[in-house]
């Protein structure tokens, strides 16, 4: 069982965040456990596109800083990843895909992130 999102206040709803501009708590997949972007559920839009939030992809410098080395990214990915597995967070085919996703990133390798 996952761990509560915490929440400092309720009106109105307070949620904290760290450096990075993640809550604690929640099912802690490897995008928010080894981040390379703030996703929150913030969108200064109105209707619609309000319900998604929003994510702010780090400059390279901070994922460089973070990530020295491509393997440090993918054993912290790879890590993660099996401990959701093995708490039933997710299924076997989605954990090799994220693992997969890691391996054939660029992330660690001084190689500039494509632009979204």
């Amino acid at each position: 069982m996952a761990q509560p999102i915490v929440v400092t206040s309720v009106s109105p709803t307070v949620i904290p965040r760290d450096t990075n501009g993640l809550v604690s708590g929640g099912i802690r997949l490897a995008t928010f456990e080894v981040p390379t972007a703030t996703n929150d559920g913030v969108n200064g839009s109105t209707g619609f596109c309000n319900l998604y939030g929003s994510h702010t992809p780090f400059p390279d410098s901070k994922v460089q800083q973070l990530y020295p080395n491509h393997q440090r990214y993918v054993k912290a990915v790879s890590e993660v990843t099996q401990k959701n597995f093995r708490d039933r967070f997710i299924v076997s085919e989605d954990a090799a895909e994220i693992i997969d996703a890691a391996e054939d990133s660029t992330i660690g390798t001084n190689v500039p992130r494509p632009v979204p």
